[in-house]
């Protein structure tokens, strides 16, 4: 007679290997918490140090193009870290929030850094004074940068007769104060200046006649 045999029993030491289940390691938060706050400070420090060791600190530029005359607002301007020369003048970036409101001295383009001249809190021209573009050529003024606020002499050029002697007696020269300076479309030097009411129209008839010359001396200054 046959029968069925119970199939061999498996010992433990036959059966397949479970793979070891990985053991999570409870995370405490405080920690967490503490190793992100070093990393934070970590990263601000490092970054203190660079810009100490490499020279840099913050100065005001500007962020959007400014028209001379035009009143400034908080999104205008902006901040660099740059390594400036000390020769160059700046405005710290401390001085950011107090520079809105006021009006600009002169046409800065976007990403310029700004000088102490580059605003004013003064109204353009101000009362009893007058705006006047005085064209020049290199020899009516100095090749030099005249930086706003420059006092400087409007000078009236004689003008030659036909033996070539003057013609008349040069006006007195009109005390005048740069406001600006630059090229017109045609090429020719442009320099701005505001001048006495009581003196705008003689020397506008200076300017228009290419026969005022600009001078800056020790007088002037």
């Amino acid at each position: 007679m046959t029968t069925l045999m119970d199939p061999p029993a498996t010992s433990a030491a036959d059966a397949p290997p479970r793979a070891a289940r990985a053991v999570r390691p409870a995370v405490n938060a405080k920690l967490a918490a503490l190793a992100v706050g070093i990393i934070v400070l970590s990263v601000a420090g490092a970054a203190a140090l660079f810009s100490t060791v490499s020279g840099t600190s913050p100065v005001v530029m500007a962020a959007e193009p400014l028209a001379k005359g035009q009143l400034i607002d908080a999104g205008d301007l902006t901040t660099a870290a740059v390594a400036a020369d000390p020769t160059v003048q700046v405005v710290p970036g401390s001085q950011l929030q107090h520079l809105v409101g006021q009006r600009a001295a002169v046409d800065v383009p976007a990403g310029a850094l700004l000088t102490p001249g580059s605003l004013t809190s003064d109204l353009i021209p101000g009362p009893g004074q007058s705006l006047i573009g005085v064209p020049v050529t290199s020899s009516q003024a100095p090749l030099a940068d005249l930086p706003p606020g420059t006092r400087v002499r409007l000078v009236q050029m004689p003008e030659a007769s036909a033996t070539g002697t003057a013609a008349s007696t040069p006006a007195a020269p009109v005390p005048a104060i740069v406001v600006s300076s630059g090229f017109a479309p045609d090429g020719m030097r442009v320099i701005d200046v505001t001048v006495d009411d009581s003196d705008a129209a003689e020397v506008t008839a200076w300017a228009a006649a290419g026969r005022a010359a600009v001078v800056v001396d020790t007088a002037a200054r």
